[in-house]
């Protein structure tokens, strides 16, 4: 390293001689020219760096674009799977519910099969004699009206008609 340096004074010293030998306008010419390589070498390097930067800007931008994308995706997905098991959950309520009403109708023994109003007609029944020996010109005639029996007499035939002592 101490040889580079060296060699590099020397350069520099021989330079300064050279332009103590020439007049104004050789060595501003001198300088310029020496100057110029060094001047587009620091252009080069600024223009890499601009663009170096431009590429990690663009990368970053690039980066931060696919994790916004990514989240959003997972965004939708937990959504998604959300729905899903609401949707899975009111199914499975609305079986239950389903399930539920099967087995109370069909569970027997729970009701029973003859409620009072049968009970109140069926005893109706044997009081006023069998409905089916009812005959059809008879003017009595039975008539069912919120759960009791009401007999109306014809209009033409009298107590005696409808006896059936005929």
């Amino acid at each position: 390293m101490f040889a580079k340096q060296y060699s590099s004074l020397i350069a520099e010293m021989e330079r300064v001689k050279s332009l103590t030998k020439l007049t104004p306008e050789e060595r501003k010419e001198e300088e310029e020219a020496l100057e110029k390589p060094q001047k587009e070498r620091e252009e080069r390097e600024r223009k890499e760096e601009r663009t170096r930067k431009q590429r990690e800007k663009h990368q970053e931008e690039k980066r931060i674009q696919e994790v916004k994308q990514r989240a959003e995706e997972k965004r939708k997905t937990y959504e998604l799977k959300a729905l899903q098991e609401a949707e899975q959950e009111q199914l499975k309520q609305e079986r239950l519910h389903y399930k539920k009403v099967i087995q109370v109708k069909e569970k027997p023994g729970k009701r029973p099969r003859c409620t009072i109003e049968d009970l109140k007609e069926e005893q109706k029944a044997e009081l006023c004699g069998p409905l089916r020996e009812v005959i059809p010109e008879d003017p009595v005639i039975f008539h069912r009206s919120d759960a009791t029996w009401i007999a109306v007499q014809g209009s033409n035939k009298s107590d005696e008609d409808t006896t059936g002592d005929n």
